[in-house]
């Protein structure tokens, strides 16, 4: 009688887990929407800090300390939001060298890291691209002191609000740890080889799922305790014009700073220009000279009175070509007429 009940126990219970675990996969494979929607729900914990949660995080609540009421949860949840931080910095150094190391070093005391450097161009025109990892605690400071070092030209800050999915992943993982030591209570049991076969599959399932949300949360935890803030260095010679204050004074003072490096600028290149294409201004320079001697040599001629030579004259009528009498020449026809 007991080993027929044990193996109708067992696939009820297999046929429960798998239509949890099914239900489980179809809400994780709705991630993105979780995620996309955790983007706004900055304002719904900083509007209403005192609402109660959700049924299905009472456990992960009370062990985080943000099941509870009146002031106090409203600063448990301040405290206790899953925030990730991202910044963006656009800035310019003429000492390129020095403001890449004075960064380098105010990262490495704020106890952070560079996640990635590249470094492009030659000298006078490089630029680099750094992805900065600083704790979240130092993350307003770094970002106000990357300016000390360099000119900044243009910065943005975003805060990622993602407790809500933080918080269902780790109670999905919670309930799947539950099922998971259930399978292995009933596997010490087993004693066919279907019911042992079928509970390795469950159990390999559910081991799947957790470790999926495991590696989940633990992203979520790295880029929570560090934040991120991605720098774009260029290198110029002269720092861009900032206006201080909206005023008439103000725009003459830029236009007159912007103009002049323009002028500036536009020699520089004609000089560059002319460096860079002296073969052709060199054959241009001797095509001219060749012109010039040539005129004056005419000219020469023209002066001294040298005369012109003639073509020698065909007669008309007749294939023989005669020559033209030179000037001051007397001829026995004068003219031209054959007699």
């Amino acid at each position: 009688m007991k080993k027929r009940i044990f193996p109708a126990l067992l696939a009820l219970f297999l046929a429960v887990q798998l239509t949890g675990c099914g239900g489980g996969g179809m809400d994780y494979g709705n991630g993105a929407a979780a995620s996309s929607e955790s983007r706004s729900s900055t304002q719904e914990y900083d509007t209403a800090p005192g609402a109660a949660p959700e049924e299905g995080y009472d456990m992960v609540l009370e062990d985080s300390g943000l099941a509870g009421g009146g002031a106090s949860a409203g600063n448990s949840v301040s405290d206790s939001s899953k925030l990730i931080l991202r910044g963006n910095i656009s800035a310019e150094a003429t000492d390129f060298d020095a403001a890449l190391a004075a960064i380098e070093q105010q990262v490495a005391k704020a106890g952070g890291y560079m996640e990635s450097s590249s470094v492009s161009g030659s000298v006078g025109s490089r630029w680099a691209e750094l992805v900065i990892r600083v704790p979240r605690e130092q993350f307003d400071s770094t970002f106000g002191a990357v300016g000390d070092n360099c000119h900044i030209t243009g910065s943005s800050r975003s805060k990622e609000n993602v407790s809500a999915v933080y918080y269902d992943t780790e109670a999905r993982k919670k309930a799947l740890e539950i099922k998971r030591d259930r399978l292995l209570a009933l596997l010490e049991k087993a004693d066919q080889i279907e019911d042992i076969i079928a509970l390795e599959n469950a159990l390999s399932d559910v081991q799947y799922e957790i470790e999926s949300h495991t590696g989940t949360l633990r992203d979520y935890d790295r880029l929570i305790a560090f934040s991120t803030i991605e720098v774009y260095l260029s290198e110029v010679r002269d720092l861009s014009v900032v206006q201080e204050e909206d005023s008439f004074l103000s725009d003459l003072h830029t236009a007159a700073v912007t103009g002049t490096r323009g002028l500036v600028s536009f020699v520089q290149g004609l000089i560059l220009t002319a460096v860079y294409g002296w073969w052709f201004f060199l054959l241009l320079a001797l095509v001219l000279l060749v012109l010039v001697i040539k005129v004056r040599r005419n000219r020469e001629r023209q002066a001294l009175g040298v005369p012109q030579t003639r073509q020698p004259l065909r007669r008309p009528g007749k294939g023989a070509q005669a020559e033209a009498p030179a000037d001051g020449e007397k001829t026995d026809n004068p003219d031209g007429i054959d007699h």
